[in-house]
């Protein structure tokens, strides 16, 4: 059962995280005392894959999560200094649990939400709604209390569940989202839209047409869009851009790019079959990791203070591993499947958030760090994915 596990998520993790429920064990260790020192808050940078179904405030975490049937969607919150969990609701009489809402919680959703689609900025938490009725996807937020539920503009419909990725982020008044669209040609054309927060108006600001192509990554530093673009929905190679919105121009970084992120005003990224670069927005670059036959490709994530390569090369089932990256060199590595499976879908500055399977479903718990970044503890939470 363990080595179907491990190759249903090599597999799993090459489309995107499209896991399947399989029946392991963890150790499980709930609701301990945990010392939280929290100075760093990532965005993009904390995300291991494509998206997360994790949002990280000052103060706690938000979660994606569904009820014990797995016939509800809501959000749950995890509180960084007492280490509870419990729905996102305001409402003092509220009837709710972690293992049920109704639908007049102030943690209740209504349809389904986009995996993947979870971000928290200057006190609101932002995902994108699929309307299961007429399959319109929706940008929605929700204030850090619960209190309030916005929805802010439509976005395109995915009536065969095709399309229903979508990158965007967010910074001061306004939202940058990417959508991709098929033509009568059957080609698609990926777009990056600015959503006015205030007027809820819309505008594209870039576009492009290809075969199967689609805008994955997406993020805001020093007035530049930066994103991946794939054609053939190529997610695990893509071409690594940036869009300067003072020149609205766009400029090409790297080729083959599987992930990247930023540090210290530099883009850090790996290149499929090549190695890990540093760059900067110049073109200045230099070679920081070379590859070796086991570590190909992979998925970088930075909390401020360290480095985390999740290598997703596997030619032996047993090679999926997360590492810190260091003076050139991967170490501390903790295999995802060496004796249970965890799949990491976000950093924090004291924690890698991961969910783990069970065999009473898919649970989210955490990868306790040391002050150096390395793994010292493992603690399941209570919160449900599947």
């Amino acid at each position: 059962m363990k080595e179907c596990n491990k190759k249903l998520f090599a597999g799993a993790l090459s489309l995107v995280m499209l896991f399947s429920l399989a029946a392991c064990s963890v150790n499980k260790k709930q609701n301990d005392v945990i010392n939280y020192n929290n100075t760093n808050i990532t965005e993009k940078n904390g995300i291991f894959m494509l998206g997360s179904e994790v949002a990280e405030s000052d103060d706690g975490y938000y979660f994606c999560a569904r009820n014990e049937n797995l016939s509800k969607y809501f959000i749950a919150y995890l509180d960084k200094k007492t280490n509870e969990s419990m729905p996102l609701c305001s409402k003092i009489n509220c009837s709710h649990s972690l293992e049920d809402v109704d639908e007049d919680c102030d943690a209740y959703i209504d349809g389904s939400v986009i995996i993947g689609s979870l971000f928290y900025y200057d006190g609101f938490l932002y995902y994108i709604n699929r309307n299961t009725t007429n399959y319109m996807c929706s940008l929605c937020r929700i204030s850090s209390d619960g209190s309030e539920h916005e929805w802010i503009c439509d976005l395109v419909e995915t009536p065969d569940n095709g399309n229903d990725y979508f990158s965007y982020v967010v910074y001061e008044d306004y939202v940058y989202c990417s959508s991709s669209v098929v033509n009568m040609d059957n080609n698609n054309t990926a777009i990056i839209e600015k959503i006015n927060l205030a007027d809820k108006s819309k505008e594209t600001i870039y576009s492009y047409t290809a075969k199967e192509t689609e805008i994955e990554e997406l993020s805001f530093y020093d007035n530049k869009l930066v994103f991946r673009l794939s054609e053939n929905y190529d997610s695990l190679a893509s071409d690594l851009y940036y869009y300067d919105l003072n020149k609205k121009e766009c400029k090409k970084i790297d080729n083959d790019v599987c992930s990247y992120i930023y540090v210290d005003n530099n883009l850090i990224y790996w290149v499929c079959n090549d190695g890990i670069y540093e760059s900067s927005f110049d073109g200045d670059k230099k070679k920081i990791y070379e590859i070796t036959d086991n570590t190909r490709l992979g998925s970088l994530v930075y909390n401020g203070q360290n480095i985390y390569a999740l290598n997703l090369y596997d030619n032996t089932t047993d090679n999926i591993f997360i590492a810190r990256l260091e003076k050139g060199e991967l170490m501390d590595e903790f295999y995802c499947f060496k004796e249970e499976t965890y799949i990491p879908i976000y950093l924090g500055n004291d924690r890698i958030i991961v969910e783990t399977y069970t065999p009473e479903g898919i649970y989210y718990a955490f990868l306790l760090l040391d002050e150096e970044g390395k793994i010292k503890d493992i603690v399941r939470t209570d919160i449900k994915i599947l």
